[in-house]
């Protein structure tokens, strides 16, 4: 590993009971949790999960929530809460319990980020916890809605390092199933792999759908993004399996390549089976 490479531990859909054992996990620079922390956003929880994952050995602790976690959702809440029989207040709570300065640990809002490790290795990022509307869980958008293109309220941007969303993208290849569910049915967001398409990160973490744990690679054919595969007339890119380093870890630096992460640790019987994955990933461009 090069002295520029982050080294993040990726993980998803631990539920309240799945996160691992700290101690059995490797130093990463930065892990990235996708969301679901719990099962139905009750306070207690949160509380393992906070308290495994500060106990982590990574500079930067990041995490966004998904659609389980339905009191980090103050829309969501403000309208369900007297359904849940529950503190109107919860929302304000359960984002306290996150304090940086006592846990280490960054829940971020939907949104781009740029950050510096202490040696100055540096990436961006963007992250969403929302998914397609699904039975009323929270963080939801519209089936219609393009969440994540040039015009929404806060679009994925060109040229950034890494992306990281709850959700998957439905990917049109007969090769991805990283969004496929038991039965069978493709559940990922086409719009989502239209900005995946138009912005080409390095990177792209997600969970949400547990059966689809995996990775695979994107190789772009051209330089030019497609503006949408549902009217190319030959798909623009290839995708094959996810390329290890000599350390082990999946590697997101290939020119021309963007790495796609399914890490949910538990399966569809809400048993944690799965392992979070490793990724290296080059200090952000524009740092070098």
């Amino acid at each position: 590993m090069s002295p520029s490479t982050i080294r993040f531990l990726v993980l998803s859909d631990t539920h309240h009971t799945g996160f691992p054992d700290p101690a059995t996990l490797p130093k990463a620079d930065v892990i990235l949790h996708c969301g679901d922390l719990t099962m139905r956003g009750g306070l207690s929880e949160y509380k393992p999960t906070i308290e495994r994952l500060s106990a982590c050995n990574a500079e930067l602790k990041l995490v966004i929530p998904g659609n389980h976690d339905l009191t980090l959702d103050q829309h969501w809440w403000t309208r369900h809460c007297q359904e849940e029989d529950a503190d109107p207040d919860d929302h304000n709570k359960a984002g306290a319990m996150f304090d940086f300065k006592t846990t280490g640990i960054r829940l971020l809002d939907e949104g781009n980020y740029t950050f510096t490790l202490r040696d100055g290795r540096s990436f961006t990022l963007y992250v969403s916890p929302y998914t397609p509307y699904f039975c009323d869980w929270a963080f939801a958008y519209g089936s219609q809605e393009d969440r994540f293109g040039p015009d929404a309220a806060n679009p994925i941007p060109k040229g950034v390092d890494v992306v990281v969303t709850h959700g998957p993208p439905r990917v049109p290849h007969d090769d991805y199933s990283l969004d496929q569910i038991q039965e069978g049915k493709l559940i990922g967001c086409s719009t989502l792999w239209t900005a995946i398409q138009r912005t080409r990160p390095r990177l792209h973490c997600f969970g949400h759908v547990h059966e689809g744990y995996g990775a695979k690679a994107v190789r772009w054919r051209s330089k030019e993004t497609a503006v949408s595969w549902a009217t190319e007339a030959k798909t623009p890119f290839d995708l094959s399996n996810a390329t290890k380093g000599e350390s082990g870890a999946l590697v997101a630096d290939s020119e021309g390549e963007t790495l796609l992460v399914n890490a949910t640790i538990m399966d569809n019987q809400y048993d944690a089976r799965n392992q979070p994955l490793i990724v290296d990933l080059e200090s952000s461009r524009a740092s070098l």
